[in-house]
């Protein structure tokens, strides 16, 4: 019988210890609450702008989405989001024109676009017939593809490739790779008739093909004033590509909606 009680309190025991420690876990959650794994990009507020407002500086900039399309209609939306600067910017730099090329570009993100490109090594790209005649490659100079955009089996709509190519070393570490600057490039679906769409003052970030309106949709940083702005800092544009007419231009062209949102960003 004794044998029994000892065992008893030996649960009770144990039992007790493990509720004591969950409710000091409890406790102890309360007046230390873990921070959120989510990193909050809001706009700034408080003595933070205030200084910044004092200082002349923008803290933050704006960040475009691209055009979304509004259920069956012809509308389209655009996010405007702040973005923190990786270094803050004189309000009065916060212009778009032509400079020199400043700093590496940050890790560029392609995992949203579809990529036939396997690897990190691609130096050119043959085409050719199913039989293996009229074989010819796309590139006519020594350059690295970064991506091509060639539609698979499924897709019968798409009737071009793009294609983001590199032919500079812009970040001198001797080799062209995807961490160099690219400009985006279109051909035909047999890798003919290579059209250059962007230059060097512009990086895409993003892109959206308008398969019926036979037009591409490109999110581009485009180079400011101040050489020294961090590529990851440079303002964003959104621009249209014709593919009938082969034109690049801008799409969203109300510069003034812009600065309003940037005025209620930088302000109280």
């Amino acid at each position: 019988m004794e044998k029994w009680f000892r065992r008893i309190w030996f649960v009770n025991g144990v039992l007790v210890l493990i509720g004591a420690s969950l409710f000091i876990r409890q406790q102890v959650r309360t007046l230390f609450p873990q921070r959120s794994s989510i990193v909050e990009r809001g706009p700034i507020v408080g003595e933070k702008l205030e200084k910044a407002i004092k200082d002349t500086l923008a803290l933050q900039d704006i960040s475009m989405s691209l055009p979304r399309k509004i259920g069956a209609t012809p509308l389209r939306f655009i996010q405007l989001q702040s973005k923190d600067l990786t270094t803050p910017t004189r309000m009065s730099l916060m212009t778009i024109s032509i400079a020199s090329d400043t700093g590496p570009l940050p890790e560029p993100d392609y995992s949203y676009e579809y990529n036939a490109i396997e690897g990190s090594s691609t130096i050119n790209i043959v085409f050719l017939k199913s039989d293996g005649s009229d074989a010819h490659l796309l590139l006519d100079k020594k350059g690295f593809v970064a991506t091509a955009d060639i539609p698979n089996e499924r897709d019968t709509s798409q009737k071009y490739n793009i294609y983001r190519l590199v032919f500079e070393d812009t970040d001198n570490d001797g080799r062209l790779t995807r961490l160099d600057g690219f400009d985006l490039y279109l051909s035909d679906l047999f890798g003919g008739d290579l059209r250059h769409i962007t230059d060097s003052t512009m990086r895409v970030t993003r892109y959206l093909k308008l398969i019926r309106e036979k037009t591409i949709l490109l999110l581009v940083k485009v180079r400011p004033d101040d050489p020294k702005t961090p590529v990851a800092d440079w303002p964003e544009k959104i621009y249209v590509y014709d593919l009938k007419s082969n034109q690049l231009s801008p799409f969203f062209t109300d510069e003034s909606l812009l600065k309003k949102a940037r005025r209620m960003l930088w302000t109280k």
